[in-house]
């Protein structure tokens, strides 16, 4: 009966402990299971989509076939790099094209010879430097000893852009365009007055006159030796402009100068004192083209006609017999240094990697991988920078003069291996310059803030607690003393008399012969020559013509030659970059915003989040300030030149 049934208690365990209730299984293997369920689907998802990448893209690029009648184009759009910074997503943007200095200097001489090859078309519209320019005016004047034509079509630009336009045939401009033909000119920023309304100062010290870089920050207008250095280059870029007009344009030079003094701007001003050919738009310039290689058809059969014209890169990859045999058992490495100078390996410049620079720990690990490679002969290094930290650029010193152990080292300056730059070049068995590089500037620069009177504005009090009388040497908080900077001083010129005597020792001169020609002074690779700073005068491929002598080549027989960095497939790029997005694309732009929000004033913060908005000459100089700046975050002594020395 249900009356009679009564509830008993659960019997307890009696080696349990009063109260004591017993917990329930856990099922724990279910959030593992999910987890790893979920993790195992991501690299399924991963394994399939690299298959299918793998599958769908051909990394052997199909060759390129050279029909007859065609034009080699080459964009300066981008400049003439030295080498190129691989895009991890050229893989899937096809952006993989960009092409180098050499590659043009390369695809130059094959076009002489190549008998589809008709003549070049020359789209001058970007920024090359002064040694690269000459260079390749002397490339472009050995073609035309083939009689070929070139054509160059111009939108707008400066003397620079004319200057490289100056081998054509015929230069052409649209009849909008803009041309400044105005003669040569500098600017500089002058952040002085800026400091003292912040109640910021500057203490510089600078061996010796002529290392103004810090000039901007404790001057309100160029020193006197700044003037005058940049005054003497100046005048020395005008004199080989107008040398190089009057000769191309069969003008009078005192003509050229006068047009100059004259300043022309417009095409039809440019037209009328016949500085240009033609008023075209780029359209119709092919068309002219083709109305030349094709003059026996008619008017309509010529509007229809397609021009063949072919990209550097694209003409690169076309099947080629090199003209001369080549030497199988000579190898030259080729390493490309180019921009501002900076320790260890990453990329975390203020700029995110987006700018070319030099990285010691990289450039070390370059040059020892070619000087232990038994396929390489000797070494050029590429040089093209305007010097930064003294400490990385001592560490590649030293690199260099373990790798000359090995093998020959050769040192060949683009437009600018200077301070820094030099430092390297020294280094090497020989020092080759182009005559328009600007080099030297042999000599160091600290500039150091100080604080005190920012503190006075805002009336912020300061106090310390020290257990020596140096723990505060150099607290930009308080003033210096005369104490603090005969200290810096004494640093400086030790520093600044190590580099007197390394140079010294590389050219076999005393160190007071040095000092004459040193004190930071930039001097053009013609007069470096001159004083004894530099032993050959040539380009890129004099240089491994030079080289290819020093090793025993034959002459007129061919080397390998490897290139550092080296490039990578695009696959492997983009399998490279899995991870490191942050330095890619907008993330790297939002990482320097965010680093500009955190390191500056609101006011600096305007000035460089906006820089897009300057000239084309200031915003080299915010971004090379910004380096030294950036470099100078860990380094109290910097070996870099006064200013980028940009002109109009």
């Amino acid at each position: 009966m249900q009356d009679n049934v009564q509830n008993t208690p659960p019997q307890m365990n009696q080696n349990y402990p009063p109260n004591f209730r017993p917990q329930k299984k856990t099922r724990w293997w279910i959030p593992v299971s999910i987890i790893g369920g979920v993790f195992l689907l991501f690299v399924i998802f991963i394994f399939a989509f690299f298959s299918f990448v793998g599958s769908s893209f051909n990394f052997d690029e199909p060759e390129v076939s050279i029909n007859d009648e065609t034009v080699l184009s080459i964009d300066l759009s981008n400049g003439l790099p030295e080498y190129s910074k691989q895009d991890p997503f050229s893989l899937f943007s096809g952006g993989g094209n960009s092409i180098t200095f050499y590659d043009i200097l390369h695809s130059i001489d094959r076009a002489k010879d190549d008998e589809k090859i008709k003549g070049i078309l020359l789209n001058i519209n970007g920024s090359v430097g002064r040694a690269k320019g000459a260079e390749l005016q002397e490339k472009l004047e050995d073609f035309k000893k083939s009689g070929k034509f070139i054509y160059s079509f111009i939108e707008s630009g400066d003397e620079q852009t004319y200057y490289n336009s100056l081998t054509a045939d015929s230069i052409f401009m649209p009849t909008e365009g803009l041309l400044e033909f105005n003669g040569y000119g500098i600017s500089s920023m002058f952040m002085t007055g800026l400091f003292k309304k912040l109640g910021m100062e500057y203490h510089v010290v600078g061996f010796e006159d002529f290392k103004s870089a810090a000039d901007s920050y404790n001057k309100y207008k160029f020193s006197d030796s700044s003037r005058y250095q940049l005054e003497v280059l100046l005048n020395q870029f005008q004199d080989e402009f107008v040398s190089s007009v009057s000769k191309h344009r069969k003008m009078e030079k005192s003509q050229v100068l006068a047009l100059l003094n004259q300043g022309l701007f417009t095409v039809d001003s440019l037209y009328k004192y016949k500085l240009i050919d033609g008023m075209k738009t780029k359209t119709q310039v092919e068309d002219f083209i083709k109305s030349k290689l094709y003059p026996d058809l008619s008017a309509d059969s010529l509007y229809t006609k397609e021009l063949d014209l072919v990209s550097v890169a694209k003409y690169n990859k076309s099947k080629y017999t090199p003209k001369g045999d080549i030497d199988e058992d000579k190898t030259i490495a080729i390493i490309n240094s180019v921009g501002p100078i900076y320790s260890g390996d990453s990329e975390n410049s203020l700029f995110g990697g987006g700018e070319y620079e030099i990285r010691s720990a990289k450039f070390v690990q370059q040059i020892r991988d070619a000087a232990e490679d038994e396929d390489i002969d000797a070494i050029i290094l590429r040089i093209d920078s305007p010097g930064g930290s003294v400490i990385a650029s001592d560490e590649m010193w030293e690199a260099i003069m373990e790798a000359r152990k090995r093998k020959k080292v050769i040192a060949s300056m683009s437009d600018v291996a200077a301070s820094g730059g030099y430092y390297m070049a020294m280094a090497c068995d020989k020092i080759i310059a182009h005559p328009s590089t600007i080099t030297g500037s042999i000599g160091v620069i600290l500039a150091l803030p100080n604080f005190e009177g920012t503190r006075d504005l805002l009336g912020v009090t300061a106090d310390t607690i020290s257990t020596t009388t140096s723990a505060q040497f150099l607290n930009p908080m308080f003033k210096y003393t005369d104490a603090d900077k005969e200290k810096l001083y004494t640093l400086s010129k030790t520093i600044y008399m190590r580099f007197l005597e390394r140079v010294a020792e590389s050219r076999g001169k005393t160190v007071e012969q040095i000092r004459e020609v040193a004190k930071g002074r930039v001097w053009t690779g013609r007069d470096a020559k001159a004083k004894g700073l530099v032993d050959e005068l040539g380009g890129l491929e004099f240089a491994i013509d030079y080289v290819k002598d020093m090793i025993g080549v034959k002459k007129g027989k061919l080397v390998y030659v490897k290139s550092y960095p080296e490039s990578k497939e695009p696959f492997q790029a983009f399998m490279d970059a899995l991870g490191m997005e942050s330095k890619l694309g907008a993330a790297g732009n939002q990482n320097f915003i965010e680093r500009v929000k955190h390191e500056f004033s609101p006011t600096m913060q305007s000035l460089i989040l906006n820089m897009e908005y300057l000239s084309p000459e200031m915003q080299s100089q915010m971004k090379y300030s910004l380096a030294m700046y950036d470099i100078s975050r860990k380094e109290r002594f910097l070996m870099a030149m006064p200013q980028i020395i940009d002109y109009k």
